[in-house]
C-alpha cells in the first residue's frame, strides 16, 4: 500500500512540474513574440537615427508592444518614419510601431512606400 501512496504523490509532483514548465514557457514566448507583430523580429543593428543624432532599433516592450528604441533605451516618442529590422522596413509613427497604417509613406526624398499592416510592401 506504501507503495502505491509513493507513486501517486510522485505522479502529482511530476504533473506539477510539467504544468509549471509549461506556464513558464508560455509566459516566456509572451514576452519574447509580440501579439501585435508575428513578422517583427528584434534587432541590434542601427535601423534609423533619430533627431538628435541617436540609432534606433525596433523592440518590443513588456507588453509586446513594438518601439523604436535610442541607443540611450529611451524611446524616441518624436520619430515617425522608417526603420528597417531583419524582417522589413516598418513605419513608425511618434516611437511606435504602426500595425494598423495600410497607405502609402512618402519620404523626405519623395520616394513613396506602400505600407501594409505598418510595413513597406
Amino acid at each position: 500500500m506504501g507503495s502505491k501512496s509513493t507513486v501517486k504523490q510522485v505522479l502529482v509532483v511530476a504533473i506539477a512540474i510539467i504544468a509549471l514548465l509549461a506556464l513558464f514557457f508560455a509566459v516566456s514566448v509572451r514576452k519574447i513574440g509580440s501579439t501585435n507583430g508575428p513578422d517583427v523580429a528584434p534587432t541590434t543593428a542601427p535601423a534609423a537615427v533619430s533627431e538628435d543624432g541617436s540609432q534606433l532599433t525596433l523592440q518590443p516592450d513588456e507588453e509586446g508592444e513594438w518601439y523604436a528604441y535610442k541607443s540611450d533605451g529611451m524611446i524616441d516618442w518624436n520619430f515617425s518614419g522608417l526603420v528597417t529590422n531583419e524582417s522589413g522596413t516598418w513605419y513608425v509613427k511618434d516611437g511606435k510601431v504602426d500595425f494598423e497604417n495600410n497607405g502609402t509613406y512618402i519620404d523626405s526624398d519623395g520616394t513613396e512606400y506602400t505600407l501594409t499592416g505598418g510595413k513597406v510592401s
